[in-house]
């Protein structure tokens, strides 16, 4: 039984899973270690231009997608990342299959700037021994552990 997914698609590149309340999370291989990971709200659509941010060098690696009643995965046979069906949620394994991080939320928050509507996202990752992860922003916080 499927817990809530709607649909799960390959592509030649990338795993995208969209989840029953709409919204939809995309797993892509950059290296064998690196799968970029991806997510939009209800209603919204990945964009197809190419990202100001992320530039992809070289040839992205071979990956196997596996999919059973709960989860779709993407591996590299170095990294495995896999998508809960019933909430899109993500979790990373290393090629022992041992849990190296878990999603914990996601949310979604509706913005405009110069009129350009958007959302901004805020996820929470965590690991099973309390390591901290920080994203390619600076922590404006001062507060690290």
């Amino acid at each position: 039984m499927l817990l809530g997914a709607v649909l799960v698609s390959c592509s030649t590149d990338s795993l995208t899973v969209k989840i029953a309340d709409g919204s939809s999370v995309r797993l892509t291989p950059v290296t064998s270690e690196i799968i970029r990971v991806s997510s939009v709200p209800a209603g919204a659509k990945f964009s197809k231009d190419a990202s100001l941010v992320v530039d992809y060098k070289g040839n992205a690696p071979d990956f196997t997608i596996k999919k059973d009643n709960t989860s779709a995965s993407l591996s590299t046979g170095k990294l495995t990342a896999t998508v809960s069906l019933a909430d899109g949620k993500v979790t990373f394994f290393d090629a022992d299959g041992k849990q190296i991080l878990k999603e914990d939320k996601r949310e979604f928050s509706p913005i405009e700037v110069e009129g350009d509507k958007g959302f901004t996202v805020r996820q929470v990752f965590a690991s099973n021994d309390g390591e901290a992860f920080y994203g390619l922003a600076q922590n404006q916080a001062d507060e690290w552990n």
